[in-house]
């Protein structure tokens, strides 16, 4: 009797010492991992910030939706606002309550490009910066106005005359 019980002891105290070095290792492999700088952690400076824009060279990355009186939602696709000097291109999803029917049911997003818009920037006081564009002849979206901190994040406010105004929170890319 009493060897089997000093038996179980033994195997006992094995199977912690497994456990033990298992939890070690993942832990030591959790950290450490370091940040590489993957293309997702875009944050920037104040001056990189401030060249983005007036270069009007940029994309914003949209990673939340919220509509208007809706819950926010975590995006899982890419989508994105992207102005390229003289054209501004939306891909961009809508939830939300649309005041008229699309013709195309699988055109209910906010998807267009277009090269006749309105952009101003204004700096604010704390270094951020609001950007107004005013879409013409598009239907999906009247305004767009895009807060953008120094350090990259952005919101973006989305209104349109046929649907409820919606908005996004994400960060800036190159």
């Amino acid at each position: 009797m009493n060897i089997r019980v000093f038996n179980y002891n033994i195997n006992y105290m094995k199977y912690l010492q497994l456990i033990l070095i298992f939890w070690l290792v993942a832990f030591t492999q959790c950290s450490s991992t370091k940040n590489t700088g993957s293309s997702s952690n875009n944050i920037f400076n104040d001056s990189t910030t401030q060249e983005l824009i007036n270069s009007k060279h940029y994309t914003f990355v949209a990673q939340y939706a919220q509509p208007l009186g809706g819950r926010q939602r975590a995006l899982t696709t890419e989508y994105t606002l992207t102005v390229h000097n003289d054209s501004l291109i939306s891909y961009l999803p809508y939830y939300g309550q649309s005041y008229t029917a699309p013709i195309n049911p699988s055109d209910a997003g906010m998807e267009f490009t277009s090269i006749n818009f309105d952009y101003t920037v204004t700096p604010t006081k704390n270094g951020n910066y609001d950007i107004t564009i005013k879409p013409k002849n598009e239907d999906k979206a009247n305004q767009m106005i895009l807060n953008v901190t120094s350090t990259g994040y952005a919101s973006l406010q989305v209104t349109s005359s046929n649907r409820q105004a919606i908005s996004f929170r994400g960060i800036m890319r190159k």
